[in-house]
């Protein structure tokens, strides 16, 4: 059974930290929790909400014999960095420690918002969204996030960016035939691709497929990921080792 830790929350503006509410909470709460508990003391409908919270930087950190300003509230030059608290699902446990924590509210644009609750319904929706919400990143990522398939449907931009690409493929490796070509010649890409499926190695261009330290990671997954790699590699002692030691059928790539 979960603990459940007491949490006062005070929901504040972005622009000059104005006070808009206190919700009294506990750590077991989901963020969806959090965000209809907001709308019920506020109006603000749920789906709108963005909330964040400040990161400790090492300028907040105290150092003896140093001076500092003790608050940043006050220089508007200053920029504090952010977290926010994203995923419906997310528990507040992910929040800072302490008993109260203050957290920022901004909101989403209306049209961004609708669309947000669409895709989380039915992640294929996407298919009927506009164009600029299948350009946006919050969308594309939530509506593969509920249906991989949904991947088809964003835009080329979107079917280039290394994290929604990862996403989909993770669900399904199916949804690499809708990766952009500049991905699979990304060896950074590729080698985490092949980590969660070694086939994934056939859409890799040959300079990728001849790199051996991406190769011997999807080899480590999978002795056949042999089939993919380059002439040179398979004459490559350690890489045949690997392999062979996974299953003697390794030799018949050679």
């Amino acid at each position: 059974m979960a603990v459940r830790v007491a949490l006062k929350l005070r929901i504040v503006t972005e622009e000059t930290g104005s006070f808009i509410c206190e919700i009294s909470a506990d750590r077991t709460w989901k963020c969806i929790h959090l965000k209809r508990a907001i709308e019920d003391e506020t109006g603000i409908v749920a789906r709108e909400i963005r909330l964040h919270w400040d990161l400790l930087s090492t300028d907040d950190v105290p150092v003896v014999g140093v001076l500092r300003p003790t608050s940043t509230e006050f220089m508007p030059s200053a920029r504090k960095k952010k977290k926010e608290l994203k995923l419906d699902e997310e528990k507040l446990e992910v929040l800072p420690e302490g008993d109260e924590v203050k957290l920022t509210l901004t909101r989403r644009p209306r049209e961004q918002a609708e669309w947000l609750e669409k895709v989380k319904e039915f992640g294929l929706q996407l298919r009927l969204a506009p164009p600029s919400m299948k350009d946006d990143y919050e969308v594309v990522f939530e509506a593969v996030r509920r249906n991989w398939k949904s991947f088809e449907f964003a835009s080329p931009k979107l079917r280039g960016n290394a994290e929604i690409a990862f996403e989909a493929i993770k669900r399904d490796s199916g949804a690499a035939t809708w990766v952009m070509e500049s991905l699979w010649r990304s060896r950074d890409f590729v080698m985490r691709a092949v980590q969660e499926d070694y086939k994934l190695l056939k859409h890799a261009h040959l300079p990728v497929q001849d790199d051996k330290e991406v190769v011997m990671i999807a080899v480590r997954k999978d002795y056949r990921a042999l089939s993919e790699t380059s002439d040179r590699l398979l004459r490559d002692r350690e890489v045949l080792i690997l392999a062979v030691l996974q299953s003697q059928d390794a030799l018949r790539f050679v």
